[in-house]
């Protein structure tokens, strides 16, 4: 094997095992949506009237290290106040 051929093999090795490391896999990261107490519609109802009546009523939503993904859409939601520490946001429109 060549040198060349050799830094190839080495970099497209080394390039699938930086991909691996960080792809995301199909297993919750963090705690599962379905898990929460209060679920997930009621936070963001919540949220919602919280944000609607200038903190009167309702509570900011806390997703902290909540596995967001199932969600897919947060679009046109306001989303001041929201906390969601280490919550995972990937392939959600947001």
């Amino acid at each position: 094997m060549t040198r060349t051929t050799w830094v190839a093999a080495a970099a497209a090795f080394l390039s699938l095992a930086l991909l691996a490391a960080f792809a995301l896999p199909d297993a919750p990261m963090g705690t599962p949506m379905d898990e929460l107490d209060p679920p997930v519609s009621e936070q963001l109802e919540a949220h919602v009237r919280f944000i609607e009546s200038g903190g009167a009523d309702g509570a900011p939503a806390d997703f902290s290290g909540v596995d967001l993904r199932p969600l897919k859409l947060l679009a046109h939601l306001n989303l001041a106040t929201l906390r969601a520490s280490g919550a995972t946001f990937y392939g959600i429109d947001l």
